[in-house]
């Protein structure tokens, strides 16, 4: 069965980085029926994306190892090319659902704007001061979550996120930015929790159950992760975060199992929402 082409190129790197360099080009001719031409010109494009794949001495090899990025480019690559065999995320049609067809007019307009270096000035809902307001944003990059879909803009200096679900309106100025070489998102987001973001890095401590334990321990929670064991199968946790708040979501969802040791500001914060959450739920029972 012939292959879409970027669905194509995916599997001939993958392929080699697999098995390295046991198959010619002839070799790639007869697994996915395409012509010589074809191959050489897959080559050249995969080079053009700053992969290095090369036939050499009648096999084709990859001679540099593949960075992250690369592999979360060519992860984007693939995905796009199969069709069916993968959902779309909940927050591609969670999106779609609440902004209909200006789901794809925003998204266009953000995708041309990021590339070409268009300052753009957006009309935005901000939803926890129940606000509309007019920013002048330097467009980044998009990203999504398990939920939403944000783009990374800077706006009066500062990186921000902002939801797209809430971006009401886009205009195009007639002025360019010039991007910024030390933006990094792999850094910007590397101790974010979830997407949430600040300026300062705070060091937590949870004590998990022997009941979550397993869960905690194999899960992926912050990349500077440290996971210890308690004497009674308990299980401490430490990350450092650069916002308490979305952390602070996330340890209420695991109710009596999980107990704050630092900071202690966390916890008297969530020793505060939860008795504030008990009275009001009381108060409605009675």
């Amino acid at each position: 069965m012939k292959l879409p082409k970027e669905r194509r190129q995916v599997e001939i790197i993958s392929l080699i980085c697999s098995v390295g360099d046991q198959h010619s080009v002839a070799d790639l001719c007869d697994l996915f029926y395409v012509e010589i031409a074809t191959i050489h010109r897959d080559l050249q494009e995969l080079r053009s994306l700053g992969l290095s794949i090369h036939s050499l001495n009648g096999r084709v090899r990859v001679t540099r190892p593949l960075t992250e990025k690369d592999l979360q480019m060519l992860l984007s690559r693939y995905a796009a090319s199969v069709g069916d065999a993968i959902a779309f995320p909940k927050s591609t049609s969670l999106l779609v659902k609440k902004q209909k067809i200006r789901s794809l007019q925003i998204f266009s307009a953000l995708v041309r704007a990021i590339e070409q270096h268009k300052v753009l000035e957006i009309h935005y809902y901000k939803m926890f001061d129940d606000t509309f307001v007019t920013r002048i944003v330097e467009p980044y990059q998009l990203f999504s979550t398990s939920r939403d879909w944000l783009l990374i803009a800077r706006s009066d200096g500062i990186f921000k996120h902002f939801l797209l679900q809430n971006i009401k309106e886009i205009k195009e100025t007639k002025e360019l930015f010039r991007r910024s070489r030390d933006f990094d998102p792999a850094e910007f987001h590397r101790l974010s929790f979830e997407y949430w973001t600040g300026e300062e890095a705070y060091p937590v401590q949870l004590k998990f159950s022997k009941k979550v334990a397993h869960t905690i321990k194999n899960g992926i929670w912050g990349e500077d992760q440290e996971i210890s064991r308690g004497p009674d199968g308990s299980v401490i946790l430490k990350i450092r975060v650069n916002s308490l708040q979305q952390l602070g979501i996330w340890i209420l969802s695991w109710g009596g199992d999980v107990t704050v040791l630092k900071p202690a500001s966390l916890r008297q914060e969530l020793v505060r929402k939860a008795k504030a959450f008990a009275s009001t739920n009381l108060r409605r029972s009675n």
